[in-house]
């Protein structure tokens, strides 16, 4: 096992911490608790041997010049970060996790190498202190989280630079999106700096989805309040930034979106079960159809096209035959299918300024010929 030093000297090579970054130090001189040292970058400073980090050395001659001094910083500095780049570190943490709660860094550095020198085990420090979902370190050991614990804190990791890359690029966006709405602007990419990145765009958009649908949570809320200042507190304020980026279309209804009452037919078209509910009822309308040539009378104006009743009259050798006609597709309706509870989730015909959106697929009622149904005999 390495032999390492815990009273640092002058002429000893030290790490410490400052900033969340490790720097790489010579003592020039020893006063009490008090270290003076130099940097790599000739700076001097001093420090109490409480900052040093728990791996020290190696131990130089006590009088070495100041450039030798720094020409030693800068040569075990890069020996170090070169040593960084190739430790496995999630190795170290699989041997370890189970095994013991914490642990020294020469403990963990002999999980993998053999007789491992100061560089070694400045690298192998370092890349523990790099890796907070896994260890953290309580000096002079380093904590080793369980599974469970790693997961947690990736999770949150994850989160939180999910939440920052919003921060950093969403409210510069929203306020161009704003610019673009005010029709001050044109939605062009402008400078990379400013226009989100398509993971952040995707989130984004799903952040102002949900306020304009009225589907958002508190955590919800809060990303909002933070990415909309100085923004006009608008109540729909997501919709026309939507709009403004081509998400939805200048004239979107978005009663009928919080509604899940799709306007088109994808809400049939794009669901076979559905599809084979329509032919069916095909299948059994087309029996009740007459057989005969009669012409089959409609008062509706010509423009109408679901026709949903008409008549005939025709003059017998006792009188005049009435028949009339009527659109009743209950009479072959089967309750619970997926076409009955589509419907029943869209529950009633729309009839709007923008257009008229059916309760019923709309080929029931204006009989398009598809080749995907029968068509009836005769005609309205």
């Amino acid at each position: 096992m390495l032999n390492l030093l815990r009273y640092p000297s002058a002429g000893c090579i030290i790490e410490y911490l400052e900033g969340n970054n490790v720097h790489i130090a010579m003592v020039l001189g020893v006063s009490g608790d008090r270290l003076r040292v130099i940097l790599h970058t000739r700076r001097e400073v001093t420090l109490g041997k409480n900052r040093c980090l728990p791996w020290i050395g190696p131990q130089c001659s006590g009088n070495v010049s100041r450039e030798e001094a720094v020409r030693l910083l800068e040569e075990h500095k890069a020996k170090r970060e070169s040593l960084l780049t190739s430790i496995p570190i999630l190795d170290v943490w699989s041997l370890a996790q189970g095994e013991v709660r914490e642990a020294q860094v020469e403990w963990l550095c002999e999980l993998v190498e053999s007789d491992p020198d100061e560089d070694q085990l400045a690298a192998y420090g370092q890349a523990l202190l790099n890796c907070k979902t896994h260890f953290r370190f309580h000096p002079p050991c380093f904590q080793i989280f369980s599974a469970e614990e790693v997961e947690k804190r990736e999770s949150e990791q994850q989160k939180n630079a999910q939440r920052k890359a919003l921060f950093s690029g969403g409210q510069a966006f929203f306020q161009f999106l704003w610019e673009v709405a005010q029709g001050r602007k044109k939605l062009i990419e402008p400078l990379k700096n400013l226009w989100p990145t398509e993971e952040v765009a995707e989130q984004l958009e799903a952040l102002l989805r949900s306020l304009m649908l009225k589907t958002e949570d508190q955590e919800t809320e809060n990303l909002w309040s933070k990415l909309s200042k100085g923004l006009p507190e608008l109540p729909n304020l997501p919709l026309q930034l939507l709009q403004a980026w081509e998400k939805v279309p200048p004239h979107y209804n978005v009663q009928l979106a919080i509604a899940e009452y799709d306007p088109s037919a994808a809400w049939w078209e794009g669901d076979k079960g559905i599809r084979d509910g329509v032919e069916e009822l095909f299948k059994q309308e087309i029996d009740l159809w007459p057989l005969d040539e009669r012409q089959f009378i409609s008062i509706d104006s010509a423009s109408t096209q679901d026709i949903d009743d008409a008549f005939s009259l025709i003059q017998t050798d006792s009188g005049w035959q009435l028949t009339v006609a009527l659109a009743a597709h209950a009479a072959f309706w089967t309750f619970d299918s997926a076409l009955d509870m589509a419907v029943r989730k869209r529950a009633t015909s729309l009839y709007l300024p923008e257009g008229t959106y059916h309760m019923l697929p709309e080929c029931l009622g204006i009989r398009r010929k598809t080749s995907l149904f029968i068509d009836h005999r005769g005609g309205c």
